[in-house]
């Protein structure tokens, strides 16, 4: 009997699953088989932007954004600079609620042991935990203003960087001050990423939400992934927050990829330096947002049907 594809795929993944004890799991709203074996993706199917070749210091491998039910809304949460304040307090409080993140790292604070930000053990312990970790460049140089030399040795030493020191196949990038162009765009994949984040682009307030309310799933450019910096450079405030992901969600939906940076603690001796700081957000503002989050479709929550995902899940990076 000549059965579809479909029914096929959808055979050996309830067979697996079996297998495997697993009873819970997310199905795509469809489901095929390209006729080509020789890889995963119908060349149709596939993002522009995009170069099937190896890993490493070259161009960034062929990819698939996983597939969302139409007007879904899924939430990224993005770290710049990976700050230690990020790990002692966003960490915990994602860890308790079962989520992930990305973090993007500017490695020359890790090369040097800076007391800053992470070490690439605890970015290790992150990634081994399901969190993206991504790349940042070396010193966070404005890449319009490098010349092509300049932003290669910026970005793929930041890579490999990241690789060399136990960070396996980072394929996020965020443009440092979110400024990017066509040549960036280049080099950023030339050096192997799948995709990077620019600044800005969602809504034209970083308080009232206001349209394009998110990207796009898949994006139309996977290198220039728009963002939203609740506030901007003041102080991140749940309403806000909660305002862009309602917004996102009863607009269609897509992915809304927030961006932060200095998570601060009120009884730290650096709390108000930290909170004069760029895009920083208290810690127990952060987690009465992943409480609300956690909560999508229960009364009081964010409205139903919102996911929480890391960059490199929506993407498929690996």
């Amino acid at each position: 009997m000549n059965r579809p594809r479909s029914v096929w795929a959808a055979v050996t993944i309830c067979v697996i699953l079996a297998a495997t004890g697993i009873t819970r799991v997310f199905v795509p709203t469809s489901l095929s088989v390209p006729a080509s074996t020789s890889s995963s993706v119908p060349a149709s199917s596939r993002p522009a932007h995009t170069s099937p070749t190896t890993t490493g210091a070259g161009q960034a491998k062929p990819h698939r954004p996983e597939r969302y039910k139409p007007g879904q809304t899924v939430v990224s949460l993005t770290f710049d600079d990976a700050y230690e304040n990020q790990w002692l307090y966003s960490v915990p409080l994602l860890r308790s609620h079962h989520m992930t993140a990305t973090y993007y790292v500017i490695t020359i604070n890790e090369n040097e042991a800076r007391q800053c930000c992470m070490s690439y053990d605890q970015l290790d312990a992150l990634q081994a935990e399901g969190n993206d970790i991504g790349g940042h460049t070396i010193t966070h140089p404005n890449l319009t203003t490098s010349t092509r030399a300049q932003a290669r040795h910026d970005v793929c030493g930041g890579r490999q960087d990241l690789i060399t020191n136990g960070i396996t196949d980072p394929g996020s990038f965020a443009y440092p001050f979110g400024a990017y162009d066509a040549a960036a765009e280049g080099v950023v994949r030339q050096c192997g990423y799948t995709t990077a984040r620019v600044g800005g682009g969602v809504s034209r307030s970083n308080t009232i939400p206001g349209p394009p309310y998110a990207e796009t799933i898949p994006p139309g450019n996977p290198y220039a992934l728009t963002t939203i910096a609740p506030n901007g450079s003041q102080p991140i405030q749940l309403p806000v927050m909660k305002a862009f992901v309602s917004a996102a969600a009863a607009n269609g939906g897509g992915w809304l990829v927030i961006t932060f940076h200095d998570v601060c603690h009120a009884k730290a001796a650096d709390f108000t330096h930290c909170m004069s700081e760029y895009g920083s957000v208290v810690d127990t503002v952060f987690g009465r947002f992943l409480d609300w989050l956690q909560s999508a479709g229960q009364p009081g929550g964010a409205p139903s049907g919102v996911l929480v995902r890391n960059v490199c899940q929506v993407m498929n990076c690996h």
